[in-house]
């Protein structure tokens, strides 16, 4: 007898096993894999109810696995077992009842180290779908836990949520000061996007005394009892002085604008471009001035109004209080330079004054034309040579009758006229009228670089003063300030007159340079003015940086040079310790008026110490005691230091008036007599 080969045989039996799949004879068998052996589905279903028994769940492919079976084979076989053992099948996974039941003490264990846990990493862990592990847990999670709606997947138990949310609103109840979120988050030590989600809650379930600026990570609460505070700070002030700086407002109350700040308090306080200014101060530089002009016949406004504003405050002040003058006064006054106001009966003073000066210089000159052309001397004159009268030999004259010099420059135009009219009568009719008409400048837009001039001056000997402050910080914050705030208001002055010589059009160049402009918009057109090449000259403006381009730019300017000569800096240094002792003097030693009196005192120190003029606000005080008292005697140093730490804004001690009014006295010392 001869054998077949086993693989043959093999080959047979299988071939036997397809013919009665096919026949249906041989039902239920399943090949394994590795194409060794068939498979009853009793013994599959045996096996798969063991397994089940055992690990309560089960995989495809762990169930493939042990069995050699294709995956099919798995859930063909789980299909028919899973309604008849009541188990659940969800995507590749089989469970039996038993195993759901035990998941929600799952979600326990998982939240007791930390009070809460994210679905997603339990789903990770429990090698569950998302969706169905969400699903299974939704009763537990209603009935025993806290989930938020803005983090979802993220469970709490009630006890965590709870002391969570105490912990939020303790601090936020407890606080003075505005508080952040960020820190406040850190500090909780919870997670960012369940601290934000539990700090919606506390504010839609709390009656929070106080309110919020910002959103999420840049949200700061405000108490109100802060606000409060610091407004009614912001008030004293006010009333004190009867101005304030915004750069003062928004150190005491950096969360609103503060020019709408101050129009909330007093709704009938004029808004100039640095500061906001009570009524009753406007009514007070109104009388000094009504005062002066009786007396004077003329007013430099700049002399009367606080050291602290700006030539455009000055400026929009006189305009304010000029719209309010009835129409003969405003006949009969002129505005010289945003800041002299002069009456008519002053200038017809001045040129009835000036006739002996006159006809000394008409003699003179007739003499002169006679030595030259002897006997034909008279009929050259009658022919129509021209009166020479200079504006030099105009200024010299105002001058030598004890006018501000200042204030002599910005009269010359207006008397020019008047003045060789009577020069051309003292002549008694030898010459011809020439055209007094004729100038270099339109008188109007004489004064606005008269004012413009100023201007330029004040930034050039202020960034001359940054070389003598030895600390690097300081330096670096004038220069910024400088450029920020003094360059800034410069150039868009600067552009403003370019563009009325350029037109001749002051009504619409008004309209365009509104002074109400806010600083991005005055950025915005000076970026749009300046050309290429003056690109790095913007950028300064924007960034505060490099303020000796700015210093380049009006050094290039020929209007300006002649002001930037140091001949210059003695004289503008005694005007201003001049305006700053006047300012000293009539400012009361109060608990509301200290921070003026340290500010003004330091300045003056300053400029006696340094013979260097200084334009800085009063935020600057802390740098500029910084520097002096290293070069000053002990007993100064410590009593403007002493003072310099009671006028902080921390410092919550009630002032010591008998200090600072030895700091009072010590300023009316420093005023260069």
């Amino acid at each position: 007898m001869t054998l077949l080969d086993p693989l043959v045989l093999e080959d047979l039996f299988v071939q036997l096993v397809q013919q009665g799949q096919r026949l249906g004879r041989l039902d239920g068998l399943v090949r394994t894999r590795d194409q060794q052996a068939f498979l009853t589905s009793e013994h599959i279903n045996s096996a798969i109810r063991d397994f089940m028994a055992s690990k309560g769940r089960a995989s495809v492919a762990e169930v493939a696995d042990v069995l050699n079976i294709e995956h099919q084979a798995v859930l063909e076989a789980w299909s028919l077992l899973a309604p008849q053992e009541h188990w659940t099948m969800t995507a590749d996974l089989l469970m039996t009842s038993e195993y759901l039941c035990l998941i929600p003490s799952q979600l326990t264990t998982f939240l007791e180290p930390s009070g809460y846990g994210s679905l997603v990493t339990l789903a990770q862990h429990l090698k569950l779908p998302y969706h169905f592990l969400v699903e299974v847990l939704e009763p537990a999670i209603a009935e025993h836990y806290v989930r938020y709606p803005q983090v979802s997947e993220l469970i709490l138990t009630k006890h965590y949520a709870n002391e969570a949310k105490k912990g939020v609103t303790d601090a936020l109840e407890q606080t003075t000061e505005p508080l952040s979120m960020l820190k406040l988050q850190r500090k909780c030590g919870v997670q960012e996007a369940l601290f934000y989600a539990i700090l919606e809650t506390v504010i839609r379930d709390e009656q929070l005394s106080g309110t919020f600026r910002g959103r999420r990570e840049k949200a700061i609460f405000i108490p109100h009892s802060f606000k409060d505070r610091q407004i009614s700070l912001i008030n004293s002030l006010l009333e004190a002085a009867g101005y304030i700086e915004y750069d003062t407002v928004e150190q005491h109350y950096a969360y609103v604008n503060p020019k709408d700040l101050l129009q909330r308090q007093d709704q009938d306080i004029v808004l100039l471009d640095t500061c906001g200014v009570t009524q009753s101060l406007i009514k007070n530089l109104e009388e000094k001035m009504e005062q002066e002009l009786n007396t004077k016949g003329w007013c430099d406004v700049a002399h009367l109004a606080p050291f602290a504003f700006s030539t455009s405050d000055i400026e929009s002040t006189l305009d304010f209080i000029i719209s309010r003058s009835n129409r003969q006064t405003k006949r009969d006054r002129k505005v010289l330079a945003n800041r002299f106001i002069v009456t008519s009966d002053f200038l017809s003073k001045i040129v009835k004054v000036s006739q002996g000066f006159l006809e000394r210089l008409a003699l003179k000159e007739i003499q002169q034309e006679k030595k030259q052309h002897s006997s034909k001397g008279n009929r050259r004159l009658a022919g129509g040579a021209d009166v020479e009268l200079k504006n030099e030999e105009i200024y010299t004259f105002l001058t030598e009758e004890s006018l501000p010099s200042e204030f002599a420059e910005n009269l010359v135009p207006l008397l020019r006229r008047p003045m060789k009219d009577v020069l051309l009568r003292a002549t008694r009719t030898v010459y011809v009228a020439p055209s007094l008409i004729a100038s270099e400048e339109n008188p109007e837009t004489h004064l606005e670089r008269a004012n413009l001039i100023d201007m330029a001056r004040k930034i050039y000997f202020t960034y001359k003063a940054i070389s003598v402050f030895e600390d690097e910080a300081a330096r670096k914050s004038i220069e910024k300030y400088i450029v920020r705030q003094l360059g800034l208001q410069f150039l868009y002055s600067f552009m403003e007159l370019e563009e009325l010589e350029k037109t001749g059009d002051r009504q619409t160049t008004a309209k365009k340079f509104n002074p109400g402009n806010n600083d991005e918009k005055k950025k915005e057109l000076l970026s749009t003015y300046f050309e290429a090449e003056n690109a790095d000259l913007v950028a300064t403006i924007i960034t505060g940086k490099k303020a000796n381009l700015l210093i380049n730019f009006i050094q290039g300017q020929p209007h300006f040079r002649d002001e930037m000569h140091e001949d210059k800096l003695e004289r503008v240094n005694e005007e201003i310790q001049s305006r700053l002792g006047e300012q000293l003097e009539a400012t009361p030693v109060t608990q509301h008026t200290a921070a003026s009196i340290l500010h003004l005192t330091s300045i003056l120190y300053f400029q006696t110490l340094y013979h260097q003029p200084l334009y800085v606000s009063g935020k600057f005080v802390p740098h500029i005691i910084k520097q002096i008292t290293q070069a000053i005697n002990e007993t100064d140093a410590e009593l403007l230091k002493e003072a310099l730490a009671m006028a902080s804004l921390k410092n919550s001690r009630e002032i010591d008036l008998d200090l600072f009014q030895k700091v009072h006295t010590l300023g009316l010392e420093k005023i260069k007599k």
